[in-house]
């Protein structure tokens, strides 16, 4: 049997809330604000991830189209046994193979640069006339770079974030017939 007085402190322990124990009570305020955080940080997580993965497939992009020209320069030197006399195939075909090999970015053969070298004298030398002679007893390269415009997925004015982004790859290989 439980005495009367302790029954009666309960009832009045409970009576004091009147009925209302979420309005005073802190219970569930933690729950509340994660929520109202998080409708403000997960869309800015995920445009953000995003934003950074277009980036970064851009940047590779533009790595593979170099590679692509460099590759080219170096197939149609090996088919022609060193490019003697005017078989070079032009910066302009080897521009247009590298921007072939970038379909989704704003690559143009303007923003393709082809140059040779040499490393027996160090010097940079004009593709068309390159020669296996007239690098000596040194090794021939080839490098092509690229450059293209890259502007973001999700584009924020006024608020200090750049408008666009300007990205660079660049592929080297070594000519030999």
């Amino acid at each position: 049997m439980i005495p009367t007085g302790l029954l009666s402190r309960k009832v009045l322990k409970y009576r004091t809330f009147s009925g209302c124990s979420f309005v005073r009570g802190d219970q569930g305020a933690a729950i509340i604000e994660f929520a109202l955080m998080m409708a403000i940080l997960f869309p800015a997580l995920i445009f953000g991830t995003v934003e950074m993965g277009s980036l970064a497939y851009a940047s590779i992009e533009l790595a593979d189209s170099a590679q692509a020209g460099a590759s080219y320069a170096e197939a149609s030197f090996r088919q022609s046994n060193g490019w003697p006399g005017s078989t070079y195939p032009g910066d302009l075909a080897v521009q247009s193979a590298a921007v072939a090999a970038a379909p989704n970015t704003t690559l143009t053969t303007s923003g393709v640069t082809v140059g040779c070298s040499c490393t027996a004298n160090g010097t940079d030398l004009t593709c068309n006339t390159v020669t296996l002679s007239s690098c000596g007893s040194g090794i021939l390269y080839v490098t092509v770079k690229t450059q293209a415009t890259v502007s973001p997925i999700i584009k924020l004015p006024n608020i200090g974030i750049a408008t666009s982004r300007t990205m660079y790859g660049q592929a080297t290989f070594e000519l030999d017939p």
